[in-house]
């Protein structure tokens, strides 16, 4: 059950300085949802990233939690006014109550994605430096061959190359 009282409490206080501890509230229980209901990823954002289907409308929750960090970095806004609370309320009532309603079998679904997307990244980012690293190593060759150090260089290369394909790789 998530308890909303102290975000009522300080709503309820009817001036900015309420106002904004009602949205700093709404942004620490967000975050402790997310906790509980252990979403992957490294950062905040990046789990909400990963969760954005199952909310309503992510982008408005995205400008939400912009105007809370602008609190949390103390560039305040002179004046929040009851109407643009209680909007920013709402996205955060809304998401919040998303999130924790997520089953245990959609968060592992949300897992088994963000785990496949990092082992994709991984092996993206491995063969693009075995690429890499080939391309380099033709190009040594190619440079290398028209000498007569150099061809003794690339005669040492294609010989553990060989070794490399016919003796490790079957």
């Amino acid at each position: 059950m998530i308890d909303w009282s102290q975000i009522e409490k300080y709503y309820d206080q009817g001036n900015t300085a309420g106002f904004a501890m009602s949205l700093l509230e709404s942004e620490r229980l967000l975050r402790e949802v997310i906790g509980q209901k252990k979403l992957p990823g490294a950062s905040l954002d990046e789990k909400i990233k990963l969760a954005e289907k199952h909310l309503t409308s992510p982008h408005s929750l995205h400008q939400a939690r912009h105007l809370s960090q602008e609190l949390l970095n103390l560039r305040l806004p002179r004046n929040i006014g009851k109407q643009t609370a209680e909007q920013v309320l709402r996205v955060y009532f809304t998401a919040i109550t998303e999130l924790s309603n997520l089953s245990a079998v959609q968060v592992g679904k949300l897992k088994f994605q963000y785990y496949s997307l990092k082992i994709k990244n991984k092996i993206l980012k491995g063969t693009l430096a075995v690429m890499l690293a080939a391309v380099f190593l033709l190009g040594v060759t190619l440079l290398l061959s028209d000498t007569e150090a150099g061809g003794k260089v690339t005669e040492t290369l294609v010989n553990v190359a060989h070794l490399i394909v016919y003796k490790f790789l079957p």
